[in-house]
């Protein structure tokens, strides 16, 4: 093989891991489904070079978040989806008592909040407070299907007895969060069923 066309072939390799990977996790993050996890799997050699990535034998992955202060596991370079650059996963957990469990998880992207609106128009995005929210879901009891919910209101805390699933976008120091929540009245079967992660040992 001649030194050009190895040189070609590891700028195709090169791409692929910084562009068509990253837009596979994007989009499997815009569903905030347990899916995600399974798209972090696949693509977990390419991210084990900018960042820890832990698996388990299900075919699950996730980035451990070992700040629980920040919250965020940062890349060690950046990795380009289209119009995005990801550069960090989002991890907080947040126990209110009586106004239930609050789990969030996603990416640290460098663009500010309008252009990650602008490069995911098929969203529907709606402007709730000082961020923006899509897809509302909720489950009025934990054995029940996971249903739209139009009224979702931020900064409203989910009826108790019900669980509330959104996809969220925020602003932070200029750059944005892309993430998903599930949050309310969250059972471990709940839990375990949303974030594979937890079940496998993610802490």
């Amino acid at each position: 093989m001649s030194v050009f066309k190895s040189l070609l072939m590891t700028a195709v390799l090169g791409a692929s891991v910084n562009t068509v990977g990253a837009a596979t996790l994007t989009e499997s993050l815009l569903q905030c489904n347990p899916q995600f996890f399974q798209t972090l799997y696949q693509h977990r050699a390419a991210l084990s070079k900018v960042v820890n990535v832990e698996h388990d034998n299900k075919g699950n992955a996730w980035i451990p978040v070992k700040d629980e202060e920040v919250g965020i596991a940062f890349f060690t370079q950046p990795i380009h989806d289209k119009k995005l650059t990801l550069s960090g996963y989002y991890e907080r957990f947040y126990d209110l008592d009586k106004l239930g469990k609050y789990y969030f998880w996603g990416f640290l992207i460098n663009e500010p909040i309008e252009a990650v609106v602008a490069a995911t128009p098929e969203m529907g995005w709606q402007h709730s407070d000082d961020l923006y929210i899509a897809n509302p879901q909720i489950k009025l009891k934990q054995d029940m299907p996971w249903q739209p919910n139009p009224s979702t209101t931020n900064g409203i805390a989910p009826m108790v007895g019900s669980a509330e699933k959104v996809l969220m976008l925020s602003s932070k120091n200029g750059k944005s969060v892309l993430h998903c929540s599930i949050q309310g009245s969250i059972d471990q079967a709940l839990l375990y069923q949303e974030r594979p992660d937890i079940a496998a040992g993610n802490q």
